[in-house]
């Protein structure tokens, strides 16, 4: 049978855990979230994970524990793999995720094994203990800034805090593991992963030749705590005083009224007259996007693209082709214009619009490379949620991740204005590999150009949810970066845009959130009254309280992934 969709709840004792697809999710003890999820995955050599299917699914619940057995495999064309998990709770504290895997042939693969996730709440800042390998001891930090490489190498164990008298080991057996701060990919976790990036990859699983990996989570407590904490289940947004601006809203390639477009001109493309050409059709300003060659000088290569345009754009964001890549944190790159010759060419041949740098890929990439103060108009970057996973859950969950990341950025810029470029579900640019993961069937893919969500309520709820941490940040201009219409009608997002579009650059209200994870707020200052958007960010119903002033309470009931515009 395929990968199931049906979702267990698990318990031993204290201990709660979903299983979801294969992978353990929400590990709580007391209600406290103590991993985000472990999880056995297996990836191909541009970083695409592989789909699994899972056979002789077995759930076994017991008063007190709960063990749980599958087979999987992973395939392709030339490849495969199959492993053998068990998953074994005692209400003692301790589970055990053990996999044991065999190749039907050579595996080429750039990671195959346990990823461990930490959650940010109760961890950003926190101390953790590291057993390396060979037995020493180490005293880390979970990293408050958004860390551009691994913080923690050649790990065995993890000690850490999880309540006030309660500790969580995290022990990993069957090859070394690293940690990296997945908020650079706007993953809502610190991840533990097996198999090192210091190491060579791809690397290749030998035919027929067995290999086993454990995670073994121990809880422990001089007594386990008798009092457990409540959990609300209705959510409560107050409405507090004037402070933001709404971002100027801009999409990508296509038009809504009032929005900006951005556009993009590759000094590489054969076809980049033509494209020019087309670029000066549209109406509305223009947020031109330039890619150089890297193969010239950057006043060389921007004089030969600047002739081509016969328009003036509001603004041009300056980059170079090496960029769209990924680096290792010191790793040597490619020749290339730096920020500083990029932006003084740009200044020359385009003296009428604002000149922005940064990169056109993820925030990671931005992070390895940082921008110095001083050098631009504005800085920017785009954002992908769907790097590492493509479930709705992990998906929502990167909303989580944007203070972090704006926190980090604004620390790098200072005072500079800072964008956030075309950022959607789907990959635009793949900098780990190749090329982007082909998706023909349109479903659910890492790093793939298209993914199917992006026709529902569910990005448009993405959607207001960046928007509304974008203001909180003072972000200037923010750019949808996915197609607007679907089969001759537009998406929910673009009706989204649509009526948002009007407020660009208006007066927002601070909004208390009590549960931020399952609700976006946005509160728009309109005439006399309050235009209040809200989206379910959950797959079940939520039931919301808004409080606003001296008024009385709106209570209000959403579905899963509805989104509902308020007038008060």
């Amino acid at each position: 049978m395929s990968l199931s969709t049906k979702i267990h709840a698990l318990r031993a004792g204290d201990i709660t855990a979903r299983l979801d697809a294969g992978a353990l999710r929400s590990i709580c003890f007391q209600n406290t979230e103590v991993l985000r999820g472990i999880y056995f995955l297996v990836r191909d050599t541009n970083w695409g994970t592989y789909p699994t299917t899972i056979k002789n699914l077995k759930v076994t619940k017991r008063k007190s524990s709960f063990e749980v057995r599958y087979v999987a495999s992973v395939s392709d064309q030339t490849q495969k793999l199959t492993y053998k998990i068990f998953i074994k709770c005692d209400a003692n504290g301790t589970l055990c995720m053990t996999a044991k895997g065999l190749p039907k042939t050579d595996f080429k693969t750039n990671r195959t094994g346990f990823v461990v996730l930490h959650p940010l709440k109760g961890m950003i800042g926190k101390k953790v203990t590291v057993l390396h390998t060979d037995g020493n001891i180490s005293h880390k930090i979970f990293p408050k800034p958004i860390s551009p490489g691994q913080p923690i190498f050649d790990i065995r164990k993890l000690t850490h805090q999880v309540l006030p008298g309660v500790s969580a080991d995290i022990e990993m057996q069957g090859d070394k593991f690293e940690m990296e701060d997945q908020r650079n990919w706007m993953d809502a976790s610190y991840k533990t992963y097996v198999h090192s990036l210091l190491d060579q990859w791809p690397y290749i699983l030998k035919s027929k030749t067995i290999f086993e990996q454990s995670v073994t989570l121990t809880l422990k407590s001089p007594k386990f705590l008798k009092s457990k904490p409540k959990i609300d289940q209705s959510i409560s947004i107050h409405l507090r005083k004037a402070r933001f601006k709404l971002p100027q809203l801009s999409v990508l390639d296509q038009p809504i009224e009032g929005a900006g477009v951005i556009c993009q001109l590759d000094g590489r493309d054969p076809e980049i007259s033509k494209k020019a050409k087309q670029i000066s059709e549209f109406n509305a300003a223009v947020k031109l996007e330039i890619i150089l060659p890297a193969i010239k000088s950057a006043d060389a290569e921007l004089l030969d693209i600047s002739k081509l345009i016969n328009f003036q754009p509001k603004s041009i964001v300056i980059t170079h082709a090496h960029d769209l890549k990924s680096f290792q944190p010191g790793q040597a790159r490619p020749w290339g214009p730096t920020y500083e010759e990029m932006a003084a060419a740009a200044r020359k041949y385009f003296p009428g619009a604002l000149i922005g740098g940064g990169v056109l890929t993820n925030f990671t990439e931005l992070n390895r490379k940082p921008v110095p103060k001083g050098v631009f108009d504005f800085v920017t970057h785009s954002l992908c949620p769907t790097v590492h996973a493509t479930d709705d859950v992990s998906v929502m969950q990167t909303l989580e991740t944007l203070p972090s990341i704006f926190a980090t950025v604004r620390s790098m810029v200072g005072k500079t204005k800072y964008h956030i470029g075309p950022s959607a579900i789907s990959t635009r640019y793949n900098p780990y590999g190749e090329a982007l993961t082909p998706n023909p069937k349109n479903i659910r893919k890492c790093l793939a150009g298209i993914d199917p969500r992006e026709q529902t309520q569910f990005f448009a709820g993405w959607t207001l949810g960046l928007i509304a941490a974008a203001t909180v940040a003072k972000i200037v201009d923010l750019c949808v970066g996915s197609k607007l219409s679907h089969k001759g009608s537009m998406t929910p997002t673009a009706k989204l845009l649509k009526n948002l579009v009007q407020f660009s650059g208006a007066t927002t209200l601070e909004v208390s959130n009590s549960a931020p994870q399952r609700l976006a707020a946005l509160a728009i200052v309109k005439d006399n009254g309050v235009n209040l958007w809200l989206a379910n960010l959950s797959n079940e119903k939520i039931v919301v309280q808004i409080h606003n002033g001296h008024q009385a309470v709106i209570k209000m009931t959403f579905k899963a992934y509805a989104i509902q515009q308020i007038l008060i």
